[in-house]
């Protein structure tokens, strides 16, 4: 039985998602931010990863909306920041995401 896996997630940066799978492995998705301040999306399963960054820098003193989507029958990581397609990428390794344990904004 196959599912299909989608998710949306509006958040301040830096919240991520974390839980345990059946096979012990701790998948994660969420938002951070690089050395530059660019934003990146990810989604990991445990072993495998998938991540898209922005070239924005959100560094200015003004509310944005982060979004992100996961196709989780193809693997494919969407990402946009107020409502603008920053960039999307396919990694079918990324194997099956499920719940979440809890998570950690900040």
């Amino acid at each position: 039985m196959t599912y299909l896996q989608r998710y949306t997630l509006l958040a301040a940066v830096g919240m991520a998602s974390m839980g345990q799978d059946a096979d012990g492995a701790a998948p994660q998705w969420g938002f951070f931010h690089d050395s530059s301040q660019n934003i990146l999306a990810t989604v990991n399963d445990g072993s495998d990863s998938i991540t898209i960054t922005s070239s924005l820098s959100i560094i200015d003193s003004k509310p944005h909306l982060l979004s992100m989507t996961f196709n989780g029958t193809t693997k494919e990581l969407s990402l946009f920041v107020d409502g603008a397609f920053q960039g999307s990428g396919i990694d079918t390794d990324v194997g099956t995401l499920s719940g979440g344990g809890g998570y950690a904004v900040g």
